[in-house]
């Protein structure tokens, strides 16, 4: 917790000085951002061996941008993401859902085709902070599990997508993907790595 308080406050303020800066000469702009996301995750070695199917969480943003000249803009985000699995073996033991909960701080350069409004491509590197782990099975005579610390906390990834936006309304699609492995208990020699594919809607002022 004191980790994610730290985190939290390094990128508030972050932020807030970046937009006092470009304040100065453009015209920034701070929006709240709905959507879903179809996560995968993908269980490769160690002795899990399960089929892994996409599934839908949530994703809530709030969004900054912060234009550079008339083309390109600086995009810092941060979301508060579900990134949930669902597994299949070859046992009901083997049949769960992987629920992650994450802390998702995407840094987007955006070119504008047209403003204020017109098509636009982003992209970036992003930093995911994890807020929690656990695996619902669907065998009901096993209890769920937390299963967090057996995840790494902060990971790292890419953002790559595209909009359009109408006034003050942005319409975008977004491909999100893991740079390395988020399995970290040395249990055995599991490599989990996920990736998601998101939509949503963003409200500017």
């Amino acid at each position: 917790m004191k980790n994610l308080i730290t985190l939290c406050l390094t990128a508030f303020f972050g932020l807030s000085g970046m937009a006092s800066v470009y304040a100065q000469n453009d015209n920034p702009w701070f929006g709240l951002r709905g959507g879903v996301v179809i996560s995968k995750a993908d269980f490769k070695g160690g002795m899990l061996d399960v089929d892994s199917k996409s599934k839908f969480g949530l994703d809530l943003a709030a969004v900054f941008d912060f234009p550079i000249g008339d083309v390109f803009s600086f995009g810092p985000e941060v979301h508060w993401v579900q990134r949930n699995t669902d597994a299949e073996g070859s046992t009901p033991s083997q049949n769960f859902t992987q629920k992650l909960d994450y802390i998702h701080v995407p840094v987007l350069l955006r070119l504008h085709f047209g403003r204020p409004s017109g098509l636009q491509v982003f992209a970036g590197p992003s930093m995911d902070y994890l807020l929690g782990a656990k695996l619902d099975f669907e065998d009901e005579t096993i209890d769920d599990q937390d299963i967090e610390d057996n995840y790494t906390e902060l990971t790292f990834g890419g953002v790559l997508g595209a909009g359009i936006q109408l006034g003050p309304v942005l319409l975008d699609v977004r491909y999100n993907i893991g740079f390395g492995d988020i399995y970290d208990a040395d249990i055995d020699d599991l490599d989990i790595k996920t990736q998601d594919f998101g939509a949503g809607v963003t409200f500017m002022s």
